[in-house]
């Protein structure tokens, strides 16, 4: 901490918080923390998480949530879930929706042809969204929540317009890349358990949880709450 003495009086400068922005691979985090600890912890405080990770020095600015609305029966679950994270976020969760494509593929033991679903547009969105923040001077840092090894080139462009820019990779649960943990100036885990402290508030009347102390701010949750993914068709 700097002092500077002005007259007789000695004032202390204390040094700007070093802004954090973060950019999450919706999915990607989706799929870590179901397959860690399936459906026990996707009713996620993802602002909440991520000022978790962060030293006193710093200050989480925005998270950009890259995420697609998925088809069939879990789409309206997942609605909620942005609307809630949304609301509970307090203007840092800003979401980025964009969209599962139709297309056929061939069963490889059938040899049958079958309807699937493709997201679009995230992974392509999240990069060009970093690096358009790196080039408007938009952050100190960058937490990169994804474990997708699509993120390098985004990295390396954000290198060449911000070099004193810090870029840090935060792999989900059972994700991870190696070529990012050799681009990234650092990497952090998010373990298999820590969502579940990072949960947000109950829904009233909850009946799981009818003996914690009550929140103040109270969203409805479905229950149980997933991103449900699209299946084929001819597999439901």
């Amino acid at each position: 901490m700097a002092v500077a003495k002005i007259g007789s009086v000695t004032q202390q400068r204390v040094p700007a918080a070093i802004s954090v922005t973060a950019y999450v691979d919706g999915f990607n985090l989706y799929h870590g923390m179901y397959e860690a600890r399936r459906r026990r912890a996707l009713w996620l405080d993802l602002p909440g998480l991520l000022r978790s990770m962060l030293r006193p020095d710093q200050q989480l600015t925005a998270v950009h949530y890259f995420t697609a609305l998925v088809t069939g029966p879990g789409r309206a679950r997942q609605e909620q879930y942005l609307q809630a994270a949304e609301a509970h976020g307090a203007g840092l969760l800003v979401p980025h929706v964009g969209r599962f494509q139709r297309k056929t593929v061939t069963c490889r033991v059938c040899r049958q042809p079958f309807n699937t679903f493709e997201e679009k547009e995230s992974d392509v969105s999240l990069a060009v969204q970093l690096v358009e923040d790196a080039a408007g001077g938009v952050f100190d840092q960058a937490l990169i929540v994804s474990g997708d090894s699509e993120m390098a080139p985004a990295i390396h462009a954000v290198r060449r317009l911000r070099p004193d820019a810090r870029l840090v990779a935060l792999f989900p649960p059972r994700r991870s890349s190696h070529q990012l943990e050799v681009l990234a100036d650092a990497t952090l885990r998010i373990f298999d358990r820590t969502p579940e402290r990072h949960q947000l508030p109950e829904p009233r009347g909850h009946k799981r949880n009818a003996h914690r102390t009550p929140r103040l701010l109270a969203l409805e949750r479905p229950w149980p709450i997933r991103n449900a993914l699209p299946v084929p068709p001819d597999l439901n």
